[in-house]
């Protein structure tokens, strides 16, 4: 038998091969010169070694986040002398942060105020002196836990381990800033998020 169809990892590689209808299950995946080795497992009990054909992780840059003191300060910049489309603010307890988010074309520029001193945008906004910063960049992906999987097979050091909640309901994750050349880099599995 020959798989066809998707493995563990769906959002990044697909089968080469034709002629099985059942989905597979990866429980080991290497990479090698831009390709993909996994151990297969069958519902029909069939264990074999597979090449699977590489293909996109990322599926666009979501959006752009940016530190400031105050959202109520930042906001009408943006809103109302960069025209762009205003979706609102939410409070994201988990990582102590208020948002304000803003669509443009297919991607958004999300601000970030600090509600707790010992916040990640409180401590980035101390070392800039209180100046609003481009804080991370956010690349979206379809499968969160799979990104994190997948870049950890490539050797890159996660800051998450695993998806947390983000704003909009939405599913993230973080790459650390020694893995990415210094820059802050977040997954982002939308959920009810604008696109």
């Amino acid at each position: 038998m020959f798989p066809t169809g998707l493995c563990a990892l769906p959002s990044f590689c697909v089968f080469v091969g034709r002629g099985c209808k059942e989905i597979c299950v990866a429980s080991k995946i290497i990479d090698i010169k831009g390709f993909i080795w996994s151990w297969a497992c069958f519902e029909s009990g069939f264990v074999g070694k597979y090449k699977l054909k590489e293909i996109e992780m990322l599926t666009k840059i979501n959006h752009v986040g940016v530190a400031v003191k105050s959202l109520e300060e930042a906001i009408p910049f943006y809103r109302d002398m960069l025209k762009m489309e205003f979706h609102g603010t939410e409070e994201v307890a988990e990582q102590k942060v208020r948002v304000a988010m803003f669509q443009v074309g297919e991607s958004k520029i999300e601000l970030l105020e600090p509600t707790s001193p010992d916040s990640p945008i409180a401590k980035a906004l101390e070392k800039s002196e209180g100046a609003p910063l481009v804080h991370h960049m956010a690349y979206e992906v379809e499968d969160c836990a799979a990104a994190i999987a997948a870049l950890k097979a490539a050797g890159a050091r996660m800051v998450d381990e695993s998806p947390r909640n983000g704003a909009h309901g939405t599913k993230i994750a973080f790459v650390h800033p020694k893995s990415s050349g210094g820059i802050l880099t977040e997954l982002c599995q939308c959920g009810s998020c604008h696109h």
